[in-house]
């Protein structure tokens, strides 16, 4: 098991306890949650985290989120497409997680509703704040 050092855009929620930053109005069971010191492991799929500060950051100045961890993730890897779907979860948050982890998991090719990753984007399998660093 690979560890390595990356970041992760994230907004604030209640107490101590962040949300990942892209998702708005999602259904419980895919929300994933962040705190310092704990690590996180989704139930489907994987977490995309950011392999520099500067990445995180750009990313953030163009989508959502506030708060910027450093931490430690485990299996990275590159990923070279994710879902379109992904950027309108609002309405249809459980067809475009579904359909993209589900195609991702069969092997097949996703073609339609695609776009290139932001710079800079891994995913990993698990993920442990260590420090806010914005």
């Amino acid at each position: 098991m690979n560890k390595r050092i990356v970041f992760k855009v994230v907004t604030k929620g209640t107490d101590d306890i962040f949300h990942s930053a892209n998702i708005r109005g999602i259904r419980e069971e895919f929300l994933l949650t962040y705190e310092i010191g704990k690590t996180t492991v989704p139930k489907i799929g994987r977490i995309f985290v950011f392999d520099t500060y500067e990445n995180a950051r750009e990313f953030m100045r163009k989508y959502v989120g506030n708060v910027i961890f450093k931490g430690i993730a485990t299996d990275t890897g590159v990923p070279k497409l994710i879902s379109k779907l992904q950027e309108n979860l609002l309405y249809k948050e459980e067809f475009a997680i579904n359909y993209f982890w589900k195609t991702k998991s069969s092997k097949r090719k996703l073609i339609i509703g695609c776009k290139s990753a932001p710079t800079g984007t891994l995913s990993c399998s698990s993920f442990t704040p260590t420090e806010i660093v914005y």
